[in-house]
């Protein structure tokens, strides 16, 4: 959209006020180690515990639009099928926007062809989530 059309305006007031954006990773890490806890799936659910229930009732997220950001998340989110966030039917999961996500795999890579499965999946999702804003 041109910055200034009707649908650039609309994409972006909903940004702003029906739409919830998060990500797995709650606590500060390091991979290699060296100034926080080193990271690893089962440090950062600790934090992920904590922080998702806060995010939940502080945000209000119930009556928001989710985008969960990274493959993390959506394996939290799996292992609870029951987490008040996943009661809504407006729970969207797609990949982490992480420069290290535009390679292999369920990423943003642009070079893949059609009909690769990860980018038909990421597809479908983004054209779900396109038809809630523009309602």
């Amino acid at each position: 959209f041109q910055p200034d059309s009707v649908e650039a305006k609309k994409l972006s007031t909903f940004f702003d006020l029906n739409c919830y954006w998060t990500h797995f990773h709650k606590c500060p890490t390091d991979k290699q180690g060296k100034g926080y806890p080193r990271f690893s799936y089962p440090n950062g659910k600790i934090c992920a515990d904590r922080w998702f229930e806060f995010e939940c009732t502080e945000n209000k997220l119930n009556d928001k639009i989710l985008i969960l950001l990274g493959r993390d998340v959506e394996r939290y989110f799996q292992e609870r099928p029951d987490h008040p966030l996943l009661k809504s039917e407006h729970v969207f999961f797609l990949p982490h926007p992480s420069t290290a996500n535009c390679g292999n795999g369920w990423s943003w890579n642009k070079c893949k062809s059609r009909d690769d499965p990860y980018l038909m999946m990421l597809n479908e999702r983004l054209t779900k989530l396109m038809a809630w804003i523009m309602k």
